[in-house]
């Protein structure tokens, strides 16, 4: 930048007066940007806080894997159950299941029956003017839950399947009469002449039993 000159009186007289350009200060030549540089990477605490975030995303992937392994790579192929070992496990639990239905509007509905069961289907007794006998006659969709046991147990259980109502008298007879539910009917129903009684079966879709160690076992239809 070329000096600037400027003109100014002075005591009746003209002088000249010349001004010089600001110095400033070179951010890069400085002397203040002369010392020697510090690699920070070698600085003790960095390191220890290097170290400590290599151990700790190596545990992060070492719990993440032991997670998928024990979660999510078992439900990609999941352990085959007979339908033997289903309903041995329903005995084991409880000889009480609760049963999910629900209505044309989609409003659940859960309540407890006693099933008894032939090769893949389950079966229980209610009555027709159950809320559950309305619901499943509407959508026969439904499910089973036993409730879980100790520690010693064989683990959480449930099915899912489509109900088939049986009903009128040769039904209710022929039904009562071959024993299948687990449990004296005339207790809670009286007799087979009884027309409140109806027998529900449901054709199960898919079981599964969740055992101590997380890993479902499932048994379809498919398997037979």
């Amino acid at each position: 930048m070329a000096p600037a000159a400027r003109a100014k009186k002075s005591r009746g007289r003209v002088v000249e007066a010349t001004i010089r350009p600001t110095q400033v200060a070179d951010p890069v030549n400085s002397s203040i940007n002369q010392a020697p540089a510090t690699d920070w990477r070698k600085d003790p605490t960095f390191e220890k806080m290097e170290t400590i975030q290599s151990d700790l995303n190596s545990r992060i992937r070492s719990g993440a894997t032991a997670w998928l392994t024990r979660r999510v790579c078992p439900l990609l192929s999941w352990p085959a159950m007979d339908w033997d070992r289903f309903t041995e496990s329903a005995r084991q639990i409880s000889w009480i299941a609760y049963l999910g239905t629900a209505d044309l509007a989609g409003r659940p509905h859960v309540a407890p029956v006693s099933p008894g069961f032939t090769h893949g289907a389950i079966w229980f007794a209610t009555r027709a003017s159950s809320k559950k006998w309305r619901n499943l006659t509407a959508n026969p969709e439904v499910a089973f839950h036993w409730p879980v046991g100790g520690a010693s147990g064989p683990g959480e259980l449930a099915a899912w399947g489509t109900a088939i109502p049986h009903v009128g008298d040769d039904e209710r007879h022929r039904i009562w009469d071959a024993g299948i539910l687990p449990y004296d009917l005339s207790g809670f129903f009286q007799s087979p002449d009884n027309p409140d009684v109806v027998f529900a079966e449901v054709v199960v879709g898919r079981a599964r039993l969740l055992g101590p160690d997380h890993v479902p076992d499932v048994w379809t239809s498919s398997d037979d």
